[in-house]
């Protein structure tokens, strides 16, 4: 079992994340990075970079298991 997070952690935990998952079960998880997001979702990092240059949020659908994500690169803190 984890222990609590404190108020410190949670914040340091804040800054470190750049982007956020919307999953199909309506969950939401962040990331540190678009690699990160490529290990979890099966889409590769570079169509979910290139897909994010051309808008923000983006939707990125996996072929892996057919579902659709929305991803959203979050400004700097």
């Amino acid at each position: 079992m984890n222990a609590p997070l404190t108020n410190d952690n949670l914040q340091n935990y804040y800054k470190k994340i750049k982007y956020i998952v919307l999953f199909p079960d309506t969950k939401i998880k962040g990331y540190m990075s678009l690699r990160n997001i490529s290990q979890e979702i099966f889409i590769d990092y570079s169509t979910i970079s290139k897909k994010l240059s051309e808008t923000n949020p983006c939707t990125c659908s996996s072929n892996f298991n057919n579902n659709t994500y929305l991803i959203h690169k979050i400004k700097t803190h």
